[in-house]
């Protein structure tokens, strides 16, 4: 009996005895360790064993930034063409504009010829003139080769876009070259038609209109009906310089 209450005694104080708040824990061979008040616990034998504590949790590393200077190149989206330039792409410009634009650029040109006096008629002044009217005239041609192929209902248009009649095609057709009809006679008449270097340049003049008026014939033949007869006011000028072939494109009788 004396037994049993000696080991219940010593459970007793075992399990009643207080933990060690202390800093220093006592292990089994008598030397203290260091722990905290929730990693000590105490063993069946009284004595304080040390629990490690759990590690903390590795905070998140933040993504590396790049170097101070340094910016992550991308790539620009492609630029998309605008409606006017994809129209510009596929629609070539109407016989009436391509004539629009080359009257404008020769006017110029063309009302220096007209204010020509005797005095200043001479080879000098007039000929880059009327080498200049000679290239714009013969650059419009291409141009207007480029709409071969295209519905005539196409080509019957204005400046504007406009459906017009092929009389008010050919009107139009012709208010761009006769100021050069004008132009000419005028230069011829002061020259008095002296074969010279300037009949020759006025020659060339007349024979890039023909390649226009041929150009534009060949897109639209029936023009050639209400062409002629306003053409016809300068059968004497286009005869003196011999480039009858204007006639015979029109059916004009010289």
């Amino acid at each position: 009996m004396r037994s049993f209450a000696i080991l219940a005694l010593l459970f007793t104080s075992v399990f009643a005895a207080p933990l060690d708040t202390s800093s220093n824990s006592v292990t089994g061979a008598g030397k203290g360790v260091s722990s905290s008040p929730a990693s000590a616990v105490v063993n069946a034998a009284g004595q304080a064993a040390h629990v490690p504590r759990a590690q903390p949790a590795v905070p998140n590393l933040p993504a590396p930034a790049s170097a101070p200077g340094e910016s992550v190149p991308s790539t620009p989206a492609a630029k998309a063409p605008s409606t006017s330039e994809l129209t510009t792409r596929s629609s070539p410009c109407s016989i009436a504009c391509i004539l629009n634009e080359v009257a404008d650029e020769i006017e110029p040109l063309l009302e220096e010829l007209i204010e020509l006096v005797p005095l200043n008629a001479t080879v000098a002044i007039v000929t880059p003139i009327l080498e200049s009217i000679t290239d714009s005239l013969l650059a419009a041609v291409p141009k207007l080769e480029a709409l071969v192929g295209t519905e005539v209902s196409e080509l019957l248009v204005d400046i504007d876009g406009l459906p017009i009649a092929v009389e008010q095609l050919a009107k139009i057709v012709f208010d761009a070259l006769v100021l050069v009809f004008k132009a000419l006679a005028k230069v011829l008449e002061i020259i008095d038609s002296q074969p010279g270097q300037i009949f020759d340049l006025l020659v060339k003049v007349l024979q890039a209109v023909f390649a226009i008026l041929q150009a534009v014939v060949q897109l639209v033949g029936s023009i050639v009906a209400s062409l002629g007869p306003l053409v016809a006011e300068f059968v004497a000028l286009i005869d003196c310089l011999g480039v009858t072939a204007i006639l015979q494109l029109l059916n004009i009788s010289s």
